[in-house]
């Protein structure tokens, strides 16, 4: 049998293969990014007013948040508000003294987010 020149010669199965399944990881790797990849942002407003050596946070519109999660940095001054129009009290005796920053975030059930930080003085 006579050989067919070079460039008329067929790939071998295994790098038909091969190819096959570099090309069916990326399909399956861009179709899990797409599907799993949450584009909404959570959003909600607070009030945030220092008082007294205290701090109250006031959560006054939903938006898409389930609940407001307030910290300190100190687990003491840790708090949630479930709902529109509560209230987290932070007292002046949270355990720290002096400026704290006070991290106000929103948070759903896909993700979360940072709405709100300031520096306050608790005494």
């Amino acid at each position: 049998m006579a050989r067919a020149p070079s460039d008329e010669r067929a790939t071998s199965p295994a790098t038909g293969v091969a190819v096959m399944f570099v090309l069916a990881v990326l399909i399956a790797a861009a179709v899990g990014v797409g599907a799993f990849t949450n584009n909404e942002e959570v959003t909600a407003t607070v009030q945030v007013a220092a008082t007294d050596g205290g701090a109250t946070v006031l959560w006054t519109d939903q938006g898409t948040a389930n609940y407001i999660e307030v910290t300190t940095g100190n687990a003491l001054g840790n708090t949630t508000i479930t709902e529109v129009g509560g209230t987290a009290e932070l007292p002046k005796d949270v355990g720290r003294t002096g400026e704290t920053t006070l991290v106000v975030r929103a948070v759903n059930n896909e993700s979360d987010r940072v709405i709100e930080e300031q520096d306050v003085e608790l005494r």
